[in-house]
């Protein structure tokens, strides 16, 4: 087993887009606020480490996520764009 070397495989990155600017300020703060609840704490901390290795947090505009017509109601025209943006109909 002495004979292999071990070549550690690369981590490959994981981008979250969020339409949310106070999410970003929150996460890259380094005190936390102590009005959290501990459950809290304790998740902004582990999403924390690992922020900037293996999460990248990248911000995008409400108009361009392409979440939201998952997520809210929207109106026609809005769900007709963003479903042609995605490549879902013609």
């Amino acid at each position: 087993m002495s004979e292999f070397s071990f070549v550690p495989r690369p981590i490959l990155s994981i981008s979250v887009h969020t339409d949310s600017r106070c999410t970003i300020e929150i996460l890259k703060q380094d005190n936390a606020n102590k009005k959290m609840n501990r459950h809290i704490q304790i998740r902004l901390k582990s999403v924390q480490c690992l922020l900037g290795k293996v999460v990248l947090l990248n911000f995008v505009k409400s108009v361009k996520n392409i979440a939201d017509p998952l997520t809210k109601g929207l109106s026609r025209s809005v769900v007709l764009e963003s479903t042609r943006e995605m490549g879902l109909s013609p």
